[in-house]
This record gives C-alpha cells, structure tokens and sequence, in this order.
C-alpha cells in the first residue's frame, strides 16, 4: 500500500484477490483514509474520530489533527481538545453486580479512561456498591447521560464520586436529566469555577498531551510548539453570528450557551468572558450587552468592540468551548459532600476549592479533608489508606 497524499493504491502480485477477502482493506481505503485527508484538512468532525476508533487508527486520527493544527487550523486543535477530554468518546462501564440497592456513579476527571479510574472502581465494589463509571465527553453528552442512567436500578441509592472539573461537570447534565435520589457527593480534587486564562491553558496542553501518551504518539518539535500555543480563546471577527437562541451545537456544553456560528451556521465556539472569576457562558449574561446584533452578522468595527475592555466590562472572546457553572450545582444536589483536595495541586488549587466550599455549599453540608503532597487528582493514589478511611466514614 503507497500512499501518496490523498490517494491510497494497492499493487498486487499474481491473481486479483476476489472482494469479501479484501473487506478490510476496502474498509480502509473507501473510510478511513478520507476520514485522516478531513483531519489533515482540518474539517473532521465527532463522527469521523468515532470512525477512526473503529477502524483502530486512533495513533493516526491524532497525528493528522496535529499536521492540521501545525498548518494554522485552529477548527483542529478544538477538535483534538474534544476528543482528549473522553479519549473512548462517553464509553460507560458498569460492574457485574446484580442490580443491589447502592450504587456509585464515578465521574472521572478530563482525559481519565476507565483503566485509571479502577482503583476507586475496586474500593466501592468492596463496599457492595455497583459501580458505574464514566468521563464526560462533549460530543453527545445526552446519550452519555442517559447511558448512565439506564444502569441506576429503580430505588437505588446513589452515591457520585467526582474527579476534577470534568467530573463535576458530567453530575451538572446528569441532574438535569436524572430524576432520582442522591444520597451523598465525594468531590476528589474540584472544583475551580474560574474562566482563567491559565487554567484553560493548563487543562487544553495537559488532555491533549495525555491524549497522545494514551495513542503512542510522540510530537515533533512543531506539533509540541504548536500545542504549547494553541489557546481555547479567540477575539470575535468579521462574519461572526452571535446565536443566543440555538438549539445544539457539535459539542455539547449546556443547552444555554450563547453561541457564535460562522455565516455558514457552523458553531465557531461560545461566548465569554476569561478572568473573571466564574465560568459563565449564559445567554441571559449577554443579551443586554449584545442586544440587536444578535443574529447578524459582525461588521469588523462591532466585532472590534465587543473585544474591548472598559472600566467596568472585560472583553468578549470565544471559547472553543463553554463549560457548566457550578455555582448552583451543590445547592442543587442538597446532599451531604466531601471535598477531597491537595495544596501541591497545582491545576485545580486549595483556594479555590476552600472558597467555593465557604460560598457554594449550605451550613454544614459539606466537609473537607485537605492531604499533602498529592498532585492533582492523585489523592487515592497517594494516600490510599487515609483516602479509603474518608470515604469509608463519609459512606
């Protein structure tokens, strides 16, 4: 097989082998290798990285992204970004048990596939708990969720353990979807609820790179350069249509996202605002400030604007995508927390933990237990035996 750009052909020696033994390589050449052209070209889409997890050719689904985002294409990297924050794009595993009254729900942390998410699975079977477990991914988050819920039996007792952001963010959709009963919430090393401009930076390089660890693939120095550049933010411009009334978008972020579409009507990301110490991508944040813009598209000098800072309003940019403000979330669920954090995490840190424990949680709902030296999201790894202690009593 001689590839040379977008053409694949096959020389044989001898007889032409008839069709049915040759179905694999029909496979490859009429799907997947148009699928790796639209990644190189940077116009791949969910569904073709699905495609390249069944044909087995993750390594180069990957690298043909990297290519894409080394040649400037930023639609590339967003895509890579996606798909590194559920490597197995929303696979949901559920233990053998035969449908018991307690049941604990692990949501795992960006880029965590359920081989790394064993141990907690082992600690709660131990308990007599069913485990389900899962890592979110913003591609089809409602089947994802509703997934989940088909292996909750009827009356029992749930309990969720959630690791990091992503973690809290897939209990977010999964409340609103799930109608049952919550009986207590082990948050491990979450949340920070902050737009900050080096918190995405850390999270965007950190999946990414895990992702191509995870595909055995090593970067060159302008796949790693463009990495350590690439940023979820860009500045509104010409063309762009501010939608506060859609329905969906390709990735899934929370159904009141204010979006920004290309004339096109493809979604180019979301509206917010970085640094301002919450995450908030609403519509209802900005329709005073979007007004009767919205739905047209940009002028160069309107687009200019709303990228400005005054004294009272920071600048509007687009994310490549919005996440889910937690602020309301442990209020929501109204069930006994536990907080499990660290002061040497360095992406999700103690002050940020303590402080929406002290401003997002009711009187006496919560408790934290703060350990030592653990890295983010690598308390139970640690310290196993104190870890396993806290749940055990929290339980």
């Amino acid at each position: 097989a001689l590839q040379n750009g977008r053409e694949l052909t096959f020389v044989y020696k001898g007889e032409m082998p008839d069709k049915q033994s040759l179905g694999h390589v029909d496979t490859l050449l009429e799907g997947t290798v148009d699928v790796l052209c639209r990644m190189r070209s940077g116009t791949g889409s969910p569904e073709d990285i699905e495609a390249i997890r069944r044909a087995g050719k993750e390594r180069e689904g990957v690298t043909a992204l990297l290519e894409s985002l080394v040649a400037g294409c930023r639609e590339a990297g967003m895509l890579l970004f996606a798909w590194s924050l559920s490597p197995h794009l929303g696979e949901v595993t559920a233990s053998d048990g035969q449908g018991g009254p307690r049941v604990a729900l692990i949501f795992g942390w960006g880029g965590s596939t359920a081989r790394q998410l064993q141990g907690p699975r082992q600690f709660w079977e131990a308990q007599g708990c069913t485990t389900v477990v899962a890592t979110r991914t913003p591609f089809n988050v409602q089947k994802q969720v509703a997934a989940i819920a088909e292996r909750i039996p009827t009356n029992a007792s749930v309990l969720i353990h959630a690791f990091s952001n992503n973690g809290l963010y897939l209990l977010h959709d999964f409340l609103d979807l799930w109608q049952g009963k919550v009986s207590g919430l082990v948050v491990d090393s979450a949340p920070d609820n902050s737009a900050s401009l080096t918190l995405l930076r850390q999270v965007t390089n950190g999946c990414i790179r895990a992702l191509c660890v995870l595909c055995s693939v090593s970067l060159s120095k302008a796949q790693d350069d463009a990495l350590a550049s690439f940023s979820l933010l860009s500045p509104l411009q010409e063309g762009d249509i501010i939608s506060l009334d859609h329905d969906s978008t390709g990735f899934h972020m929370g159904d009141e996202t204010a979006a920004v579409r290309r004339l096109d009507g493809t979604c180019r990301g979301f509206l917010t605002v970085p640094g301002e110490g919450e995450s908030d991508c609403s519509r209802e944040r900005f329709k005073v400030r979007v007004g009767q813009l919205a739905g047209n598209p940009l002028t160069t000098s309107e687009a200019t604007s709303f990228g400005e800072l005054d004294s009272t309003r920071g600048g509007l940019l687009v994310a490549a995508v919005a996440f889910p403000d937690l602020r309301g979330l442990l209020r929501k669920v109204g069930v006994p927390a536990l907080f499990l954090y660290s002061r040497a995490d360095t992406l999700v840190k103690a002050a940020a933990v303590e402080e929406y424990v002290r401003k997002c949680t009711a009187d006496g709902q919560a408790r934290s237990v703060c350990f030592e030296g653990s890295h983010h999201v690598r308390h139970f790894e640690r310290h196993r035996a104190k870890y396993a202690e806290e749940l055990v009593q929290f339980a």
